[in-house]
């Protein structure tokens, strides 16, 4: 496993460069710089092997939230046609083009996309690529504003043509907030884990989420 790190950045948020990071004398320091496009973030990729070969890709949420593929030499792979919608979390950051906050000057939001898990969870040998997928109502077309439907988890394959659906969990009423991949009770099966929050209540009661877990079979 790698870790990463990336400063705050300036006007925007993440907007600075990705480095690897190490352990060393005590602290955790950078190292290596990260190649990745502009507006790809910390939290919007992922690398590793998902082809079957010996090389390694991105796995990238692109700002326009569609999934891409990079090449080890830095071309595009493949593109997906359908968006996948973050998470509810956000980052304000001081932006002139939204609505001025009394306290805060003006405002913009940035949704932090979904965790990419790249796992072999069928026992092929192969990576597959994992990461939720919201049914936003507003269309993300709202800068500042998620309203969720729906969420599930789609499992992901490579073939020469791109990325294909090898399966996804039932509908969740609300959205994913977060995901991992473990094997939770010892018995050598791996569990897909699910946080889901229900869609917003306008009554009184506290906001309440809950815990989905599923077996991954393999084939």
């Amino acid at each position: 496993p790698q870790l990463y790190g990336q400063a705050w950045g300036g006007n925007e948020p993440f907007s600075s460069a990705v480095y690897q990071v190490a352990w060393h004398a005590g602290s955790y320091t950078r190292t290596e710089r990260e190649p990745l496009p502009k507006n790809i973030n910390l939290f919007s990729f992922a690398k590793g092997n998902i082809k079957g070969d010996t090389t390694q890709q991105k796995i990238f949420i692109t700002s326009q939230a569609m999934l891409q593929i990079q090449n080890a030499d830095g071309t595009t792979a493949w593109t997906g046609a359908d968006g996948y919608s973050g998470t509810g979390v956000f980052v304000d950051y001081p932006d002139e083009q939204f609505e001025v906050n009394p306290k805060n000057g003006a405002l913009g939001r940035y949704y932090l996309p979904q965790r990419i898990h790249l796992q072999d969870v069928d026992g092929d040998g192969v990576n597959e690529v994992i990461l939720a997928d919201n049914v936003d109502r507003t269309g993300r077309v709202l800068p500042r504003t998620r309203m969720f439907k729906e969420g599930r988890v789609r499992c992901l394959s490579w073939s020469q043509l791109g990325l294909y659906e090898e399966w996804q969990t039932q509908p969740l009423s609300g959205h994913v907030s977060d995901t991992a991949i473990a094997d939770l009770d010892n018995d050598g099966i791996k569990e897909l884990i699910v946080s889901v929050i229900p869609p917003l209540s306008f009554s009184l009661s506290q906001p309440k989420s809950y815990i989905v877990m599923w077996k991954i079979t393999k084939k």
